[in-house]
């Protein structure tokens, strides 16, 4: 599917002649836009198609475990959820003053440290704070935010 998508440039749907759901859930995670399945109301009814249709339960299952996929496919945008925001407010860490800071102090290792939980700065801009003036008085175990960067 991937492999006829990019070649052609185009939308590429799947038609499922199988018993089960399954491969036709497979071509949906890999990204059909389109699945194209038969539906009967009783399987054991006569007809070309009846073996390999699906029955209206097994039609809804197909749809839910389409939309499960997609869901869990997730898109390109990175958002925390509310759970990991609640882990990264308590487990996570922050730029800390370990002394107090006088305006124009140098930051250094001596005077900052990083500790838990998350409520300011994080500590990805440690060292790029690190040899900087503080711009103005900062007390011991304030949580430093982003306009003490400047």
């Amino acid at each position: 599917i991937p492999e006829l998508r990019d070649r052609f440039n185009v939308p590429i749907g799947y038609s499922g002649h199988e018993i089960e759901i399954i491969p036709s859930v497979v071509a949906a995670s890999m990204g059909s836009v389109v699945i194209e399945r038969h539906i009967t109301l009783d399987k054991t009814m006569k007809g070309l198609d009846q073996s390999a249709s699906l029955e209206p339960e097994e039609f809804k299952r197909l749809v839910k475990y389409v939309r499960e996929c997609e869901k869990s496919k997730g898109n390109t945008v990175k958002k925390m959820t509310r759970g990991e925001t609640l882990q990264r407010e308590v487990l996570g860490k922050s730029i800390v003053c370990s002394s107090d800071i006088k305006k124009g102090e140098i930051f250094s290792e001596k005077n900052i440290e990083v500790k838990t939980p998350a409520r300011g700065l994080s500590p990805q801009y440690y060292f790029d704070l690190i040899g900087k003036k503080s711009p103005h008085d900062i007390k011991k175990g304030t949580y430093l935010q982003i306009d003490d960067l400047k």
